[in-house]
């Protein structure tokens, strides 16, 4: 495992996170989002792919806690949970509800609870991007020498 390689991971996870967090914004005041499609889960997302198999090596290390790794991955889950609720609510306003509706409006967005996702979302994102720090910070930390044992 190459220590620079894992820190870029992190880095570009911080940066989708963001785009996820945009696409959210995006739907909230009601334009298309920029990416069409969401990951199923939190294990088919470049991270999650990675986290849930290479990243588990991370353990190893004594200055990298067990706890570090369980809050990132329940706020990881926590983040995909939150997401795919906004992403369905986008969807179902997306479809005109069927043969016998055809001639209907689309679904309006209900407001609110589209707006008290994005703030959990946003909370979300907040806390998964401190944990995601200070992973990073620990993996700095650590020599090289130590990866190459993994």
């Amino acid at each position: 495992m190459d220590k620079n390689s894992v820190l870029e991971l992190i880095e570009d996870a911080k940066k989708e996170l963001d785009n996820s967090l945009e696409n959210a914004q995006l739907i909230n005041d009601e334009f298309a989002p920029q990416y069409p499609s969401i990951p199923e889960s939190p294990k088919e997302c470049p991270f999650g792919k990675w986290f849930y198999d290479e990243g588990q090596k991370l353990k190893a290390f004594s200055n990298n806690p067990m706890e570090c790794l369980q809050n990132i991955e329940l706020l990881h889950e926590e983040f995909h949970r939150i997401y795919a609720q906004i992403f369905r609510l986008y969807q179902e306003h997306q479809q005109k509800g069927g043969l016998r509706n055809i001639f209907s409006k689309k679904k309006e967005l209900p407001r609110e609870e589209l707006e008290k996702l994005l703030r959990e979302l946003e909370h979300s994102h907040e806390k998964l991007m401190q944990e995601l720090v200070k992973m990073h910070r620990r993996i700095q930390a650590t020599p090289q020498s130590k990866f190459d044992l993994l």
